[in-house]
């Protein structure tokens, strides 16, 4: 395999040009050079001749290769930070390719419009490659996890509306916790019955614990736990359901879980809201004050605590 090891851009571009016209090159071994020609011209502020690149690999291996020599070029522009070439690029596949290229070139897409921003339309290409049912049915179920985040990073909730029988059928198959508590968030914000959100947060709530139990450090354990309450209490209201973590901790995970981190106690300040919210007062100074007694706390455990009791006094 060639290696293209010249420091500039412009001896790196000769060298790659050399290799482009060498005889018996494979398709591989071409598009590596081709994208190195395009990435090298793009750095000098140069315009690739794209479609000139694409016919090449053409009239050398066939069309066949023409939905792979796009995509390539596509990532070349991507890596050269130029989102403005490469979706044209990735467009051009998904109108036009089939199978694997095109489930590429809609992935790639969906991922650039992400970076870039463009929640919305990273949802519309990752719906797109969730609904078409010539991929394999664990990328399409990887697909709609996708589009699932971009929804929630998009903040519109009325996309959930369309797709509540896909988010039914994969609400199953799903094992990342804080996917599924977004997703029932977005629910909630949206024209759904709250019932369906509660139907999400269940199951959330179950791979929370899942992954709160497998988890061998309590550093990790913490974070499942105050994440999980933090979208219990913010977002459901479900002040007996954060209560009942602790409850549900023996005293070896307690002593476990406890750290200086400020997880830890907004974890223990989610606990007294939970009693608080049920007006159940005299157990949410119960459980706060021993903290703030402890000479253990540190400052920061103590300010967090010390400020959600004062709450409690006014």
């Amino acid at each position: 395999n060639a290696r293209l090891t010249n420091d500039t851009p412009a001896n790196r571009i000769q060298a790659a040009q050399t290799l482009l016209s060498t005889a018996n090159l494979s398709p591989n071994e071409w598009l590596s050079a081709a994208k190195e020609v395009v990435q090298c011209l793009l750095l000098q502020n140069q315009t690739p001749a794209m479609a000139d690149l694409i016919t090449q690999a053409v009239n050398r291996f066939g069309e066949t290769k023409r939905a792979a020599a796009t995509h390539g070029l596509a990532l070349a522009c991507k890596k050269a930070n130029r989102p403005d070439l490469a979706t044209p690029l990735f467009q051009q596949n998904i109108a036009t390719a089939s199978g694997d290229d095109l489930g590429k070139s809609l992935s790639a897409l969906g991922k650039l419009q992400s970076e870039q921003g463009n929640h919305a339309d990273a949802a519309a290409s990752f719906w797109s490659y969730s609904q078409n049912a010539a991929f394999t049915a664990r990328m399409r179920l990887y697909a709609l996890m996708q589009w699932t985040r971009e929804v929630v990073s998009a903040n519109q909730p009325e996309l959930v509306v369309q797709a509540r029988p896909q988010i039914e059928a994969a609400l199953p198959l799903i094992t990342d916790y804080e996917l599924v508590l977004d997703l029932g968030r977005q629910i909630l914000c949206s024209k759904l019955e709250k019932k369906f959100a509660l139907q999400v947060f269940e199951r959330g709530q179950q791979l929370a614990w899942q992954a709160f139990d497998a988890c061998k450090h309590p550093s990790a354990a913490l974070t499942i736990l105050f994440k999980f309450c933090r979208r219990a209490s913010n977002d459901f209201q479900m002040s007996g359901t954060v209560i009942s973590t602790w409850a549900r901790l023996t005293n070896a995970q307690k002593s476990w879980l406890w750290s200086e981190r400020d997880d830890y106690w907004h974890y223990l300040e989610l606990v007294f809201r939970g009693y608080r919210d049920l007006n159940r007062f005299a157990e949410a100074e119960q459980f706060i004050v021993p903290f703030l007694n402890d000479s253990a706390t540190p400052p920061n455990g103590c300010a967090i605590l010390g400020i959600a009791l004062a709450s409690l006094k006014r």
